[in-house]
């Protein structure tokens, strides 16, 4: 079902300067034309056609631009905002907007060339007959007011509410703390709505002045459970994205799946869980969209210290309320500016971030009780989850790992002779050629906590990670940082000595470590050996300050630094051995069907998934002698294990 709302526009310029035009009021409003290129499709009506599917169609009806004195007092008023500017706003379109166009439309947007110290939306009164009055909305923006405050302000006039935002805990709520909605987003603690913004620039050509904000901040998106919030209250059934799911009885757990706009089809994009009306919440997945002409949650992303800034040009992000993810709102009841309850209001509750940062699990608690959401997987845009009753889960840790190996481009080392056993036909002795090779290895550790982390236990809160390397505390960096440092420590090491032959030393290795919250990157450098290196996490409080440890987890990589590399011709004759071996058990085997020797031969594994040791070809070619130098009869009735 499509809704179409036709708003009259009304640019009002000033006697002491041109401001805005006709021309910029159509480039800023207007749907863009059949054929015009995607990343220009930016105009506040392929906003909402973009970001509800197209479900609602903005028309509007230019009208012509009103010049007034600067110092003309409604204008004055909204541009200060001194009090009362919806009082001012709907006393300006009284005047410069004839009865016939106020009854005509939905509604009145004011385009300021004044600079204003805010935008907002209003409504004012119009009598459609004798004695019978209505209220339409009227929004205000300016010319130093993004692209975003513009959109936000539109959603008003069509019936959107604020998105808010619990920041302390289920109690407390803030109005616009929503990251990922174009109707919130501007007041959640160590945040920045730019930060969620896209930063493109002026389109070639474009009419808006140079010195206006417009192109400067653009998105983010509508999230899903506003664009419910609004469905619902204008009457409409729900949207066929959303899925519905009932709150789990405690002790048993749930599965939800839920996909972003690249998902498969039959995929919910949203799934209300509970009654909406009774502290139920919906669940989405939020992240950049490349699907949409133009990709306005382009700058939902989770910038870190160690990485490019991204495209808002920020970087170093200090929270997750803006990262991509499963992102949670419930719906409460709030107090609004009226003084009146508002019920059915979304509030956001937290992100379980893709890809992993830190959190896989959030805590909805509202009148329903406490539910729990732990991200099982994520694939394909499709996020799985499970949703249990009750708070009841001890906090915990998993870590994720990765290795990379550069090899070091140095002076070529001296080729340097071994002689190495099992090679050949007969498996005998041979000289062999080989060179030492280093390389340096990168270790990455990803950790990612469950369970509450604050002291009220009731929201999931932001975890803290410690790290220690090789029995060493390296320490913590709050989100958003890096603490780089370099650690001495004393390891045991295998050094090659010969084919797959080491000797163990005792060895000072200089390691280069680097936390940056959830993640540890230590780089160890080349020539020592190989190793094993201990890494281990520990999950403390979100308060800062505690040192209390909730949990640990720990992996131990193998290091590989130093090796021998043999010429090609050892693994072409240790082959040759191999076969022959073979050869020789099948032989046997096949000579003695049915004794003893042949069912042990028989149960010999004689095709190894690897390489066989040279202790074992020396065990196989020596039970192979022992089984021909036995008399004929003592074949067939024994054999002594083989050592």
């Amino acid at each position: 079902m499509t809704t179409t709302r036709r708003y009259a526009v009304l640019i009002l310029t000033t006697d002491i300067g041109t401001g805005l035009t006709g021309a910029a009021a159509l480039e800023m409003l207007d749907r863009s034309a059949a054929g015009q290129p995607a990343e220009l499709r930016r105009s506040v009506a392929d906003y909402w056609s973009d970001v509800t599917g197209g479900e609602i169609r903005l028309t509007w009806q230019h009208l012509q631009p009103v010049v007034l004195p600067a110092t003309d007092p409604d204008w004055a008023a909204l541009a200060a905002d001194v009090g009362g500017r919806g009082a001012h706003l709907a006393t300006l379109v009284e005047r410069h907007v004839s009865l016939a166009t106020r009854l005509a439309t939905d509604g009145v947007l004011v385009l300021s060339s004044l600079p204003t110290a805010r935008a907002f939306a209003s409504d004012f009164e119009v009598e459609v007959r004798p004695g019978r009055t209505v209220r339409k909305p009227a929004g205000y923006t300016a010319i130093n007011r993004p692209h975003r405050t513009c959109a936000h302000e539109v959603g008003h006039m069509l019936g959107f509410g604020h998105a808010w935002g619990e920041v302390d805990s289920a109690l407390d709520k803030h109005e616009y703390a929503s990251s990922y909605c174009v109707m919130g987003g501007t007041q959640m603690p160590g945040t920045d709505a730019a930060e969620r913004s896209l930063r493109l620039g002026p389109p070639p050509g474009t009419a808006v002045p140079v010195e206006a904000a417009w192109w400067t901040e653009l998105g983010p998106g509508l999230t899903r459970a506003s664009w419910l919030s609004w469905t619902r209250r204008q009457g409409r059934p729900d949207p066929v994205w959303l899925g519905t799911q009932g709150l789990p009885p405690a002790g048993r757990d749930t599965l939800l799946e839920v996909g972003d706009d690249t998902a498969a089809e039959g995929i919910s994009r949203a799934v209300l869980v509970g009654p909406p009306d009774l502290g139920g919440f919906v669940v989405e997945v939020r992240r950049p969209r490349p699907t949409l002409p133009l990709d306005w949650d382009g700058a939902l992303r989770f910038d870190r210290p160690d990485e490019p800034a991204g495209v808002t040009g920020v970087d170093d992000d200090t929270v997750l309320s803006d990262a991509p993810g499963v992102v949670v709102h419930r719906f409460g009841t709030v107090l609004g500016d009226d003084g009146e309850l508002e019920q059915g209001v979304p509030v956001y509750v937290g992100t379980i971030p893709v890809p992993a940062a830190g959190r896989r699990d959030v805590v909805v608690a509202g009148l329903t009780g406490h539910h729990r959401l732990t991200l099982v997987s994520y694939a394909g845009g499709v996020a799985r989850l499970s949703l249990a009753a009750g708070l009841r889960q001890r906090p915990s840790l998993l870590l994720t790992t990765s290795a990379r190996a550069t090899p070091s481009f140095l002076e070529l080392a001296p080729r340097v002779s071994f002689e190495v056993a099992g090679v050949g036909p007969g498996c005998g002795v041979g000289r062999y050629f080989a060179r030492s090779t280093t390389q340096q290895v990168e270790l990455q550790v990803r950790a990612s906590a469950a369970g509450s982390v604050r002291a009220d236990a009731v929201q999931s809160g932001t975890p803290r990670f410690g790290w220690t390397v090789a029995g060493t505390d390296v320490g913590e960096a709050p989100i958003g940082t890096q603490q780089p440092r370099t650690l001495v420590v004393d390891l045991d090491v295998e050094v090659p000595s010969g084919d797959r032959e080491w000797t163990r030393e005792r060895q000072r290795v200089e390691l280069a470590v680097t936390v940056a919250w959830d993640r540890l990157r230590v780089v160890c450098p080349p020539g020592h050996g190989r190793y094993r290196l201990p890494v281990e996490a520990r999950l403390l409080p979100a308060e800062p300050g505690t040192s209390a440890v909730l949990a640990t987890t720990s992996h131990s990589f193998q290091v590989e630094t130093a090796a021998l590399r043999f010429e090609a011709r050892l693994a072409q004759d240790t082959a040759e051995c191999h076969a022959w071996l073979r050869a020789q058990l099948d032989d046997l085997a096949e000579r003695f069907p049915g004794s003893e020797v042949g069912v042990l031969l028989e149960k010999t594994d004689r095709r190894p998934v690897r390489r066989w040791t040279p202790e074992e070809v020396a065990g196989a070619v020596s039970a192979i002698g022992r089984v021909e130098r036995l008399p004929d009869l003592g074949r067939r009735r024994r054999i002594d294990p083989v050592g």
